[in-house]
């Protein structure tokens, strides 16, 4: 099979194109993926075997419209990915470099740097949130640190669901941020605070956020709870022993 790229012929038996396994792992239940000068090459599995990998691939009319928002954080197609027969079969986006074994994670980096990168988050979140894009499937394994936060995968982005508002569409695309935050965190502590103690964790923060005269929302008031630490890392453990572990 042919496949087709801003007018360019692919092909994928040539050696320079890389097939991406561990750094890109989310991606491989709904299709094969591949790197070249810097780029990922996405396409998608035939119909059985998404069914089987109980897979869903983004459409092309999603994608279309994913490729003319400019996004800072989150890494969304450039271009689709056509079969000889003119069929979509996939998409092209950016290729993000994983931090070395040596590197600093975000999470050992200064708590400004690493809500700078979670606010810039939650402005590509809202870019998707007012085109009504919902952004499923925004977890840690969805997530590339390279010194900073970067999103890729966007095979689940649905557009436009019938049974949500705008309203629905912008709360849903904010929890997912949360849940992504709590995955990073949570990746952190396991070992110091155990399974159980990481909801005790989470859930200090939202009652302090409740209790608070303004109102925060969870991530402003963990903003606000970890100012001051050299990073969030740091803030998170020591949070959890003083804390957490004496409720």
């Amino acid at each position: 099979m042919l496949y087709f790229c801003d007018g360019k012929k692919l092909d994928f038996n040539d050696s320079s194109f890389k097939v991406i396994e561990r750094e890109y792992s989310s991606l491989v239940g709904e299709g094969t993926c591949y790197e070249k000068d810097k780029f990922v090459y996405k396409i998608h599995f035939d119909e059985e075997t998404l069914r089987k990998n109980i897979a869903v691939v983004l459409q092309e009319n999603a994608c279309k419209m994913l490729k003319l928002i400019k996004t800072k954080r989150m890494f969304l197609p450039i271009a689709l990915i056509m079969d000889d027969e003119g069929n979509y079969s996939g998409y092209k986006t950016e290729f993000i470099e994983p931090l070395k074994e040596n590197d600093i994670k975000i999470v050992d980096k200064e708590v400004d740097i690493f809500f700078q990168d979670i606010q810039q988050i939650k402005k590509d979140l809202n870019l998707l949130s007012e085109v009504k894009f919902v952004v499923h499937d925004f977890g840690i394994h969805n997530m590339i640190d390279n010194g900073h936060i970067n999103i890729f995968d966007p095979g689940r982005y649905e557009y436009n669901p019938i049974d949500m508002k705008s309203k629905d569409i912008y709360q849903y695309n904010q929890a997912e941020l949360e849940f992504l935050v709590k995955d990073i965190i949570n990746s952190q502590l396991m070992s110091i605070c155990g399974l159980g103690n990481l909801y005790k964790f989470h859930l200090y923060i939202k009652n302090q956020a409740n209790i608070s005269k303004k109102n925060f929302s969870y991530l402003e008031m963990l903003e606000k709870m970890s100012s001051g630490y050299e990073s969030i890392n740091q803030f998170s453990k020591d949070l959890c022993k003083t804390k957490i572990l004496k409720l």
